[in-house]
């Protein structure tokens, strides 16, 4: 143990001191607990012993070896003592835990009443009834208390400069410890003067305890207590408790007496100026202290002082504010007791609040936690905030506010909401396009289907009027529900940048709506500037879509002339082209109010337009979208019975174009070699509809109505290609293609697969390749398509390839 700071005559004594056997049952080393936070009495720095106890425990350690643990000083009385703890040393006797054995005091001091100097004179504890009381160890003073003074109020337990100051500044009527924490507690306080004012009429006698097992121990320390001289016991004593000084005889000569007496006046003088000036000083800081509550009682926040001493203790020095509010309590309480202050708070929070402080403690930073309090108008939000000061004795302090945050809080949970709404809507959006797109799409393949297979049948002339009338229906009913799917991938699709031949794009658009202008008797022309660059980075799909429906509606509301489309390099820059897209129309035109409207989802320019010309309204919606989406602007110029002109501009990086294999040649008009086919669609029509294509281009077809059945065929027999629809009862599309990925034969396993589906979602898309599908399919299918990936699969070379 370190003795530093004893005198040498205690050390040695200890040293000299006959060593007391090992009681039996005792364990050693022997586990003893002393109070850490009592100086000049019993104190810990940095885990060592100071004060008194310091030298009782030398005398112990020279009898048997110990195991030390500084505790707060109200472990004993809160029952906290720790596990296999075995002997107390600093402790009063009232204070032993029942049924341990106690040794005779070696110290009894005094309890006193410590009031302001300002206060009314009392002589015990009757002179507190009705008044607030501190102390730092109130177990043994609650009794004679509640007996001699009725009314007055003891606070939990403060450290003794804590409990000075709530007296200093008003907030208690007095402090009642013994004279020894008292003396050196007054020798530090720097507050309003205070004074030992009378004694309490209680004594702490001071003792080792032990449990009775070591009782032995307690044998020992009595008999080395008493084999201490006055002097080694003085010096223990002066060591660590203050002198008091010593009334000395008077002297015989009178010669003395008036110079003794002029200076005694001289000094009662100089002691009643001081005192008046501090009087006054005390009263100024009461006059600003309530001037700073009242100002600051009518702010949205409350500001504070806290303070974490080093032995783990919270207080408050400094609360001013509109507590009431926050916290339910008045600011005298929350200064008084901090504990109202921690119950006021949830109590799903306040484990969470004492974290985020203990926290800043460790690191010396800031606090800034958001907690609920208990208020007179209910739960309420409350933020701290602290700003961490400097203190140099290991305590941390932090300056900061209680500010409401209840609205704050209510509008981010809004908020939340309201996304969390929005999402579901989303949701259930995408789950209706969904599934009216399958429930659309299997009907209207079949439709087509039956079409196809109507306009190669012999039919005459009225007919095959007929029959092109319904096809052009049912095409125009695909395009619709094709615009309204396309509107919704908007929303979510990111944009995608990949090298582009413009002028590529441009022409192939051109040639797949030529058909549409030659049926209508309409010219369709593509002209490009010859310094257009070659290779340009850009989205490709979105710029095809908006040169398709710009063109496809443009032809649709052009009933004389034709339409043309127009790329112009307008010019160039760093590294790319600023380019504008147009196209122009000879059409009816667009009336100046109406050409802002058509931009809008389902509108057209006029009402009878649905009527006259088709289509959903979504075209124009459509191209403006997805131009924003590239950084474009989408510009309209009309006259009505002269035309319009859409144009966009924006600016392409430029860039090399990959080289691309060049696409198999395909041969229309013969028959496939033959090949076995698996076939699977739930739906009757389109498995017929799809049998008979398949027949007629020489192909031996198995069909079935269900993944089950497809399964049991495919491990009956061998078949060279598998089609199957995604989503059939007993067992889907993607659970068909993982069992037949799964065939312990390779050759088997490997087969292509097709997967046909009214889902054109992206997500379908990605659940056919982590189920092994080759190919995807959206129905309706057209027969050229269909055709073109058969040639390639079933060609010989195919596995190569």
């Amino acid at each position: 143990m370190n003795v530093a700071g004893l005198p040498a005559a205690v050390v040695m004594a200890c040293l000299l001191l006959p060593a007391t056997a090992a009681a039996a049952g005792c364990e050693s080393p022997l586990r003893i607990a002393w109070p850490a936070d009592r100086a000049p009495l019993s104190s810990s720095e940095q885990g060592q012993a100071r004060g008194l106890s310091a030298g009782y425990l030398a005398l112990l350690e020279a009898q048997r070896p110990l195991q030390m643990q500084p505790l707060p000083g109200v472990a004993v009385a809160e029952g906290a003592l720790p596990h296999g703890t075995q002997a107390l040393l600093g402790w009063p006797r009232s204070q032993v835990p029942v049924g341990w054995v106690a040794s005779a005091p070696y110290l009894q001091l005094p309890q006193v009443i410590v009031r302001r100097r300002d206060a009314p004179p009392v002589i015990g504890l009757e002179a507190l009834r009705g008044r607030t009381v501190a102390s730092p160890d109130p177990l043994p003073l609650a009794a004679p208390l509640a007996e001699q003074a009725p009314g007055a109020q003891l606070l939990p337990p403060a450290p003794m400069d804590h409990a000075l100051s709530l007296l200093g500044t008003g907030l208690v009527d007095a402090v009642i410890a013994n004279l020894g924490e008292v003396e050196a507690a007054l020798r530090r306080y720097q507050g309003d003067p205070l004074v030992v004012a009378a004694p309490a009429g209680i004594d702490d006698a001071l003792v080792l305890a032990t449990v009775p097992a070591c009782a032995d121990v307690i044998r020992g320390f009595d008999h080395a207590v008493s084999q201490l001289s006055d002097s080694q016991r003085e010096a223990i004593r002066a060591a660590w408790l203050p002198a008091v000084p010593r009334s000395q005889s008077p002297s015989s000569p009178l010669r003395w007496l008036v110079p003794a007496s002029l200076i005694l006046l001289a000094l009662a003088l100089v002691y009643a100026f001081g005192y008046w000036r501090v009087h006054r000083e005390s009263a100024r800081r009461r006059v600003a202290a309530q001037r700073l509550q009242e100002v600051t009682s009518n702010l949205p926040a409350v500001v504070y002082q806290a303070r974490r001493s080093a032995a783990g203790y919270y207080s408050f020095p400094q609360i001013a504010g509109d507590v009431q509010t926050l916290f339910g309590i008045s600011v005298e309480t929350a200064l008084i007791d901090q504990q109202r202050l921690l119950a006021a708070v949830h109590p799903d929070d306040r484990n969470r609040l004492m974290d985020a402080v203990d926290a800043a403690a460790l690191a010396r930073g800031p606090i800034d936690v958001t907690f609920r309090t208990r208020s007179p108008q209910g739960w309420r939000w409350v933020r701290s905030h602290g700003r961490p000061l400097s203190c140099d004795d290991g305590d941390v302090e932090w300056s900061g506010y209680w500010i409401d945050v209840s609205e704050a809080q209510s509008r981010t949970r809004a908020l939340a909401e309201a996304r969390r709404e929005a999402e579901q809507a989303a949701q259930a959006k995408t789950h209706f396009l969904a599934t009216m797109s399958h429930e659309i799409r299997t009907p209207m393949s079949t439709l087509l289907g039956m079409l196809e297979r109507l306009a190669g049948s012999a039919l005459d002339p009225g007919q095959q009027q007929v029959l092109a009338t319904v096809g052009d229906a049912a095409r125009m009913l695909r395009q619709i529900l094709d615009d309204v799917l396309h509107s919704q991938r908007l929303q979510v699709a990111p944009l995608q940048l990949r090298p582009t031949d413009l002028g590529a794009l441009v022409r192939a658009v051109q040639q797949l709506l030529m058909p549409v202008a030659a049926s209508r008797g309409l010219y369709l022309r593509a002209e490009l500037d010859p310094a257009l660059q070659v290779g340009s980075l850009a989205d490709g799909l979105r710029l095809r879509q908006i040169l398709f429906n710009l063109a496809g509606n443009a032809l649709k509301f052009t009933e004389h002339g034709g339409v043309e489309l127009r790329v112009q390099v307008l010019r160039p820059f760093d590294g790319g082209q600023r380019l504008r897209l147009q196209v122009s129309d000879s059409g009816v035109g667009i009336s100046p109010e109406r050409q802002q409207a058509v931009f809008a989802a389902y509108t057209q320019a006029e009402a009878s337009t649905t009527r006259r010309f088709g289509g959903s309204g979504l075209g124009l919606a459509i191209c403006r979208e997805l131009a924003e989406s590239m950084g474009a602007d989408l510009q309209l110029c009309s006259t009505p019975g002269e035309g319009t002109t859409v144009r966009m501009e924006l600016e392409l990086a430029a860039c090399a174009l990959p080289v691309e294999p060049l696409p198999l040649p395909i041969v229309a008009t013969r028959r496939l070699s033959p090949a076995r086919v698996l076939v699977a669609d739930d739906h009757p029509t389109n498995l017929l509809l799809l049998e008979q294509r398949l027949c007629d281009l020489g192909l031996q077809v198995h069909a079935c109505e269900d993944g089950r059945q497809a399964l049991e065929a495919w491990r009956a027999q061998s078949f060279d290609l598998v089609i199957t629809d995604c989503h059939m009862p007993h067992m889907d599309g993607f659970a068909l293609a993982r069992a037949i990925r799964a065939d312990p034969c390779p050759t088997r396993a490997q087969v292509p697969i097709i997967a046909l589906t009214a889902s054109v979602l992206d997500r379908t898309r990605e659940a056919c390749r982590a189920a092994g599908i080759d190919h995807f399919l959206a129905k309706p299918v057209e027969n050229q398509e269909l055709r073109a990936l058969l040639t390639v699969l079933l060609a010989p070379d195919s596995a190569a390839q």
